[in-house]
């Protein structure tokens, strides 16, 4: 299960609290109208509209990142219940050899794609076991960012042929485990697709040795299924080693 870095309690004062209230009873419905209005102008193929949106979304995503942090830091854990079932993520160990050869098919570029798959909804179990690989809008070593029409006819086939998506896979540079570290723009991407979608984030490290599956807030499990995959549990978060 995908864990959150812990930290210091921090002591807030009423007027702190009414500030977050505030930022979040604001921010909450705006983001939910525009991840709304995105999808909208992705599929209709208005990119210069998903540009301005994307960016305000950012904004946003910055603002309830920090009201999250102040609020919840010094609540206790436990007692937050999940807003949805856990979903599991069955990952094959095939299917993950699959994702591992995509990540250097056009080295020393990144590559990044959509995964597809089954889901049961009674159980709550996700099986990803395609690729939609996404064209980028620059191939510069140290970013990976797919073009809007790209992520526009990704979505319309999804949406089309009735497949979820379950996920978006990328590599970082670096080697190791800690290599596989989500940035900012991870973030707030995965962050966009979850609440739209559900879905999770996986990176890979630079060689392929290792990957994490990652969240904003959702919950979720893994479970590895066949041989050649070991998970790395001295870490925070999902993170696996090919062996």
């Amino acid at each position: 299960m995908y864990s959150k870095p812990g930290g210091e309690d921090l002591k807030t004062t009423n007027s702190d609290e009414k500030l977050i209230h505030l930022i979040k009873e604001h921010a909450e419905p705006r983001v939910a109208d525009l991840l709304r209005r995105y999808y909208i102008a992705l599929k209709a193929g208005r990119f210069n509209v998903a540009d301005v949106i994307h960016k305000e979304l950012q904004f946003y995503h910055a603002s309830t990142n920090m009201a999250d942090f102040v609020s919840k830091s010094h609540s206790n854990q436990e007692n937050i219940q999940p807003l949805n079932k856990e979903p599991m993520y069955l990952l094959s160990s095939v299917f993950m050899e699959r994702l591992r050869a995509y990540q250097q098919t056009r080295p020393p570029e990144q590559v990044v794609g959509y995964l597809t798959g089954y889901i049961d909804p009674s159980l709550s179990i996700r099986i990803p076991f395609e690729i939609i690989d996404l064209q980028l809008n620059n191939k510069a070593m140290y970013s990976a960012e797919p073009s809007l029409m790209s992520i526009s006819d990704a979505l319309n086939m999804l949406e089309s042929k009735a497949h979820p998506l379950l996920a978006i896979v990328h590599s970082h540079f670096g080697k190791g485990p800690m290599a596989t570290s989500p940035s900012g723009t991870d973030l707030t991407t995965i962050r966009t697709l979850e609440q739209s979608y559900g879905s999770i984030g996986i990176i890979f490290d630079g060689d392929g040795s290792y990957f994490r599956c990652f969240s904003m807030e959702q919950k979720f499990a893994v479970k590895l299924v066949g041989k050649g995959i070991k998970e790395v549990s001295s870490y925070d978060g999902d993170i696996f080693q090919f062996e």
